[in-house]
């Protein structure tokens, strides 16, 4: 029998131990936020694809999710930061991602064997997507040409059959 109330109690637990607030949650896994609230109060629960999708994003095994009290279990501990954040803090923090670029991007990954953990995502090379830009328009250019030439191929067509006597 699945407790729907410990399963909210979990993601509640879950998303403090990781000093998030609501709105970071729900925005990273692509939940509205009235569905993950609905989630952390009990009343209600999610289909099973985005319960895979919530026990991968905190790195925690599903049947811990639905039926270990991970508050009073050793699975999950408490990162050591106790600094609460607000709504304005999360606002800020994104305008200093934004203006910051020194910092790396950070994104969930799961190494063979372990639970996920945020780690520095790549860093897009402006290079390659300006290339594959202009590759892009450099086909479109090409087609465009192709669609004009037989553009001109089809006036000087009916311009001919006009000429010509029937």
């Amino acid at each position: 029998m699945m407790d729907v109330t410990l399963f909210g109690k979990n993601l509640k637990y879950l998303r403090e131990c990781k000093n998030l607030i609501l709105d970071e949650v729900h925005a990273s896994i692509g939940f509205a936020r009235s569905t993950w609230s609905g989630y952390e109060n009990g009343k209600s629960f999610p289909n099973f694809k985005d319960f895979l999708k919530i026990s991968e994003y905190f790195g925690v095994a599903e049947s811990d999710l639905l039926h270990t009290d991970l508050k009073e279990s050793d699975l999950i501990k408490k990162e050591t930061t106790t600094k609460k954040r607000n709504k304005s803090d999360l606002n800020s923090d994104r305008i200093s991602d934004l203006n910051d670029q020194k910092e790396p991007q950070m994104g969930m990954v799961r190494e063979a064997g372990t639970q996920y953990k945020r780690t520095p995502l790549a860093p897009q090379n402006t290079d390659t997507n300006t290339q594959n830009t202009t590759q892009v328009i450099e086909a479109q250019q090409a087609t465009i040409n192709a669609l004009q030439q037989a553009l001109s191929l089809a006036q000087d067509e009916i311009k001919r059959l006009k000429k010509s006597p029937s």
